[in-house]
């Protein structure tokens, strides 16, 4: 008998990614908890389907959250695919513009898009 899939692993696994990812340095925020629980990150690579994002030392992140793109003005819903703290890797679900409008539920990541925006 087969053992669980765990959710996540700990590896980064370079070859199950799909498309190429982007290096960049972008300025994110994972956001949980339907907005009452936020941190700052660094968004190191980017594709249209996934990320990998880099945290503060100590900090957890939950296995889904939402992915703030401060600059790109876009959030994701995001899972994390692998974990090696500080760094996370991430595949999308769906993005959503934050210059349009979001479903009324979501409206807090815009919000929390302009907080961020201004600093």
């Amino acid at each position: 008998m087969r053992s669980p899939e765990p959710e996540c692993s700990t590896a980064s696994p370079e070859n199950a990614r799909r498309e190429a990812r982007k290096h960049v340095l972008l300025g994110g925020k994972v956001v949980y908890r339907g907005g009452a629980a936020s941190l700052d990150c660094t968004i190191l690579d980017l594709s249209a389907s996934g990320a990998r994002i880099r945290i503060g030392r100590g900090q957890g992140i939950p296995s889904r959250f939402h992915l703030i793109d401060i600059r790109n003005r876009t959030a994701y819903d995001a899972a994390v695919v692998w974990l090696n703290p500080p760094l996370a890797g991430l595949k999308f679900d769906v993005g959503y513009p934050l210059g349009s409008t979001l479903p009324t539920e979501l409206g807090y990541l815009h919000a929390l898009w302009i907080e961020c925006a201004i600093r």
